[in-house]
């Protein structure tokens, strides 16, 4: 990360917006996981959104401004099962912000912005790279909305920045449904996450995904518009 700073105030003398958005996961129950995948999945979403910011803001304190944008997700928010490193690790991220914000504004640096964007599910790769150690296939829960989405909702803040900012409506529902009325929600979405998000689709167990070795390739979309309820817009 340092590096990267290095190179982009080399280039282009300043770093106005760095985003940190970087995610990999590990389905199950948390007994199933492997320690040393979910440490993997924690040091990935938790420990790398770290070693960025202090990167970013770095240079940001010494120019004077810049904005931080760190994605978390939607479970960031509300919490769901078999996927309890992913959630910690996006729980880990909206918690992060609040404290760059109040760090910043006591030491004075009130033109460098931490923004956290909490999407809903997004038709990425990301299911289909994912650790699964709950022997069923893994699906996205519908409404699912495109990366393009997203990304439009980040370049926005590069223009106006904001504290928090969900993708979705799905996304802000959660949010609010969790805040008012956790227990119902909570129950909701272990419902949902047992009936829709496993599939009852058998799957050999044990398989690290990507979360030590990146995938071979590249691609934006996971190509569940058309499979699963996609929000296009």
């Amino acid at each position: 990360m340092d590096e990267l700073a290095r190179r982009a105030l080399a280039e282009y003398g300043r770093i106005d917006m760095w985003v940190n958005s970087a995610a990999v996961a590990a389905f199950g129950p948390l007994e199933s996981v492997p320690p040393a995948v979910v440490r993997g999945v924690l040091d990935t979403g938790v420990l790398g959104y770290v070693h960025g910011a202090r990167a970013a803001l770095a240079a940001m304190r010494a120019q004077g401004s810049g904005t931080l944008v760190n994605i978390s997700s939607a479970v960031g928010a509300a919490p769901v099962p078999y996927n309890s490193a992913y959630v910690m690790a996006k729980s880990a991220v909206r918690a992060l912000g609040g404290s760059l914000r109040q760090e910043l504004r006591l030491s004075g640096h009130r033109d460098i912005h931490v923004c956290t964007v909490l999407p809903a599910t997004l038709d990425t790769p990301f299911f289909g790279n994912a650790a699964n150690y709950s022997g069923r296939a893994v699906r996205p829960l519908s409404p699912v909305y495109t990366p393009e989405r997203a990304a439009r909702r980040i370049v926005r803040l590069a223009r106006t920045p904001r504290r928090e900012v969900y993708v979705g409506p799905a996304a802000r529902a959660l949010a609010v449904l969790s805040a008012l009325v956790p227990a119902t929600t909570e129950r909701f979405l272990a419902r949902q996450m047992d009936r829709h998000h496993l599939s009852r689709t058998v799957v050999a167990p044990d398989t690290r995904g990507n979360v030590f070795d990146p995938p071979a390739g590249a691609a934006r979309h996971g190509g569940w518009h058309g499979r699963r309820r996609t929000a296009l817009r």
